[in-house]
């Protein structure tokens, strides 16, 4: 028992590493302009995800874009309000469309404004066999 726990566990032999979570996963990030989303989304970009960054403003969102490129990782820019659901329906239903669904939802997003009680984002992930996960997420 000794020698299949140090030599033939194949727990032994999964890559916990961040690129072993997230390399060829889709991962989704709000509020990925600025702050804790903007490190998050350079740092999954780096282990190679294929990294969609949200938020509400284009420009800051060209800048990310422009360093995740830089470090040799590719992002996809979405802009949205999240705290706007006719927004966040066309945001899922880009991203449905352009990449099938999301592997990972990482919600960064501030709302400085508007507090925990006027904003939700509720998102839930269902598998299904045809592909790896669909997603479907509301905010309101």
């Amino acid at each position: 028992m000794d020698y299949w726990e140090r030599n033939l566990d194949p727990d032994l032999f999964v890559d916990r590493s961040l690129t072993g979570a997230v390399k060829d996963k889709v991962v989704l990030i709000t509020g990925a302009s600025a702050g804790i989303g903007k490190a998050a989304a350079i740092k999954i970009a780096e282990a190679g995800a294929k990294t969609l960054i949200v938020a509400r403003t284009e420009e800051k969102l060209l800048e990310t874009q422009r360093e995740i490129e830089a470090r040799g990782g590719k992002a996809f820019i979405y802009t949205a309000d999240v705290a706007d659901i006719a927004s966040c329906d066309a945001l899922i239903q880009q991203v449905l469309a352009d990449h099938g669904g999301v592997d990972i939802l990482i919600n960064t997003l501030a709302a400085p404004s508007a507090g925990p009680s006027k904003i939700r984002w509720t998102a839930s992930m269902t598998t299904s066999a045809p592909c790896n996960s669909t997603t479907s997420a509301r905010c309101g």
